[in-house]
């Protein structure tokens, strides 16, 4: 059995209640199931809507956790870190780990990452081979990553210069 996991009927009806009630969400039960990695994504997601930084964070974590291997959780821990405007260390070290393993769908996202986090840090030359990195392995079948990838292209072109 998994350290974490979500006890499902229960815990949804009390988050998303809490959630209306713009109450603090609830902690996870430690009970087993099948769709763990979907559930903390789903928990994960939604806090980070309604802007619950440190309880998206944890979500991601604990997808990551259940399914080592998927990058999707990896981006959004990364992306959590960002606009929770955290200390960045983690999210990278995950991030660069991630990267070699990932799928040619996947290491553009990861790739996006890294050249945010490189922008937020002042890293303004990692960034922008990052975006190159990015940009020269993308998938042509992903309709988002062009403008994903122009909007990081457009923030590192407004950096003010090393």
């Amino acid at each position: 059995m998994k350290k974490y996991s979500i006890q499902y009927a229960s815990i949804v009806l009390v988050f998303l209640t809490g959630l209306a009630a713009g109450a603090t969400p609830p902690r996870l039960a430690l009970v087993g199931g099948p769709d763990d990695f979907q559930n903390f994504m789903a928990f994960g997601n939604t806090a980070l809507e309604g802007r619950r930084w440190p309880f998206a964070r944890k979500c991601f974590l604990l997808a990551h956790e259940e399914e080592p291997e998927n990058a999707d959780a990896v981006y959004q821990v990364a992306m959590t870190d960002l606009l929770a405007d955290k200390d960045l260390g983690r999210a990278r070290r995950m991030t660069e780990q991630e990267l070699p393993a990932a799928g040619p769908a996947d290491a553009p996202r990861l790739l996006d990452a890294l050249a945010r986090i490189a922008l937020r840090q002042g890293r303004y030359a990692d960034a922008q081979s990052a975006l190159d990195q990015a940009e020269a392995t993308a998938p042509g079948e992903d309709p988002d990553l062009p403008d994903l990838l122009r909007d990081s292209d457009d923030t590192l072109a407004q950096a003010p210069p090393p």
